[in-house]
């Protein structure tokens, strides 16, 4: 799909980025959610009312950057949703260099890739988002630094997935495991290759590699799916921006209500 976007659009998506980029953002975030994540909407505005003040602009840009804030902030809600099952408790782990499309959006696949990279974050979970992301060469290089030694002992492969308590999620890392033991990591030759799209239906593995690597076949039932069945917003707008023309249609044809 096409998008098309404003100049003042992209004008203030630059600026509430950089507002947002600011390390003491955090604060914003970590006051204005109660200990489920929910967004504490009053606190939120207050905050990021001060946080837009300093900004030598009109009123009404100011109330449109806030406007902008409040989409990164559930920009990074839907994020930290989604690698739940890796990053149990996101508040107590090293803060996420979250990179930005100049939409309003985070660059998933940049993201993760700057946390793999990251030695700072704790190696497992660098492993796992490798996995995960279908990032092949970053799972390489992630198995290598766990270490020859390491990667022959049972138990592992247990630290390595233990902390993930989504099935899926689990298996995809220990296929991944199993793949990177006996040396050949392409799936294809694997025995459940039809497995593949089933494993996109995930909301965090579909914003990955591996749905760009499936045939368009296998994309469609993917879409079509994820447009019946799923409960996130977040996930079907993912989904609609990342359909061809022809996918967009045959989606419309059976799903008209869902797009």
């Amino acid at each position: 799909m096409i998008n098309s976007f404003s100049l003042e659009f992209l004008a203030l998506s630059k600026v509430a980025i950089c507002v947002y980029s600011n390390p003491n953002i955090e604060v914003l975030e970590n006051e204005t959610h109660d200990i489920n994540g929910v967004l504490l909407l009053k606190q939120w505005e207050i905050l990021a009312s001060e946080k837009v003040s300093i900004l030598n602009l009109p009123v009404i840009l100011k109330e449109k950057i806030i406007a902008f804030i409040r989409q990164l902030s559930d920009e990074i809600n839907a994020w930290k949703i989604d690698h739940s099952s890796i990053l149990e408790c996101p508040s107590l782990e090293s803060p996420i260099d979250y990179v930005w499309k100049g939409i309003g959006t985070i660059d998933r696949l940049k993201t993760a890739k700057s946390f793999i990279q990251s030695k700072r974050n704790n190696l497992s979970k660098r492993f796992q988002m490798a996995c995960v992301y279908w990032l092949q060469e970053e799972t390489k290089q992630m198995w290598d630094e766990i270490g020859r030694n390491a990667k022959i002992l049972r138990s592992t492969r247990i630290k390595l997935t233990r902390n993930i308590f989504n099935p899926v999620l689990k298996r995809i890392v220990n296929e991944w495991i199993t793949l990177l033991i006996i040396g050949d990591v392409d799936w294809s030759r694997r025995p459940f290759p039809r497995l593949l799209p089933l494993f996109c239906l995930n909301s965090l593995i579909i914003k990955g590699n591996l749905l760009q690597i499936l045939p368009p076949t296998e994309q469609l039932y993917v879409f079509i799916r994820m447009m019946t069945v799923c409960n996130s917003m977040h996930t079907k707008t993912f989904c609609l921006t990342q359909m061809n023309e022809e996918h967009f249609k045959k989606v419309l044809k059976i799903e008209p209500l869902q797009v």
